[in-house]
Formats: structure tokens, C-alpha cells, sequence
């Protein structure tokens, strides 16, 4: 049952701060709210933010897509061959 109630309180933590950033004065609160400013086991949020980041660098993005700094990308023709 506890994982029903954290899931639960995961949607309204999200319908909570999406009410509040359309209410949000931007020049006293710069920041957006997050639903873990409204979760009551935002550390438990955070932890599982943390384990699912992907830490990659900008060469890692170029190399995952085929991109070289002296080439432009590959195009695709609509019958699936390369051009």
C-alpha cells in the first residue's frame, strides 16, 4: 500500500505546483516550483532524481548521434538508405 499512497501524492504534489507557478509572482519567486517543494517524502524525490540522471557531455551527444565537428549529419532517404 505505501507505494500506492507515494504515487498518489506524486500526482497531487504535480497538480500542487503547477497551480502554483500559474500563480507565482516571478520577481519575488524566481524559481519554479517543483512537486518536490509539495511531497511530503520529497527526499525520497530527490534520491530517485539523482539514481536516474544520465551524466553525458556534449562530445557523448555528438558521438550517440554520428556528429563530427567537420561533418554535418547524415541525411535519410524515405526508402531507408543513406545519402
Amino acid at each position: 500500500m505505501r507505494g500506492k499512497r507515494f504515487e498518489e501524492w506524486t500526482h497531487t504534489a504535480q497538480i500542487l505546483a503547477t497551480i502554483a507557478n500559474i500563480v507565482r509572482d516571478k520577481k519575488k519567486r524566481a524559481r519554479a516550483y517543483t512537486m518536490a517543494d509539495f511531497h511530503p517524502e520529497k527526499d525520497k524525490i530527490k534520491r530517485a532524481e539523482r539514481a536516474n540522471a544520465i551524466p553525458a557531455t556534449f562530445k557523448d551527444l555528438k558521438n550517440a548521434f554520428g556528429l563530427d565537428k567537420d561533418q554535418s549529419p547524415q541525411s535519410v532517404s524515405p526508402d531507408g538508405g543513406q545519402s
